[in-house]
């Protein structure tokens, strides 16, 4: 299994700060986060999607990435907080496991392959997924806000 975190660098740019394989078998610690002392920027100000939980609150669910023309089409007709080529930011730390295909998550400075099983902490990083396959990929997201 692999565990993607992203994070900012010096310029407040989206970078992907771990890349690690993990084992995957019992019970395998993936991720800790300390909410007392985050260490995200979150752009509080922008206009955000709808799924956002509110403060200190989270929302668990399931996101099918559709393939890319696809996706394209419908961001074209306007997504509030999401522009036309999928790139997004979100007051979250967002835990996300890639349950079916491959997908790729589009950073400022990086684009990583993950394909199902793969693991990303996304923490309140500007982000794209970009599905190049035929067939919709399903995300399990849990988004915790700050």
């Amino acid at each position: 299994m692999r565990l993607i975190v992203t994070g900012h660098d010096d310029l407040g740019r989206s970078i992907v700060v771990s890349d690690q394989q993990l084992a995957d078998t019992g019970m395998v610690s993936l991720f800790t986060a300390n909410f007392a002392e985050p260490d995200v920027v979150v752009a509080a100000a922008d206009p955000h999607i709808a799924s956002v939980p509110t403060s200190g609150s989270a929302s668990w669910m399931l996101v099918d990435v559709s393939p890319e023309d696809q996706m394209r089409a419908a961001l074209a007709q306007g997504v509030v907080g999401i522009d036309a080529d999928g790139w997004h930011t979100t007051p979250t730390i967002d835990f996300v496991q890639i349950t079916n295909g491959t997908i790729t998550l589009a950073l400022d400075t990086a684009e990583v392959e993950l394909h199902a099983g793969d693991c990303v902490v996304q923490r309140a990083t500007r982000h794209a997924w970009r599905n190049h396959t035929t067939a919709p990929v399903r995300l399990a997201a849990l988004m915790v806000s700050l």
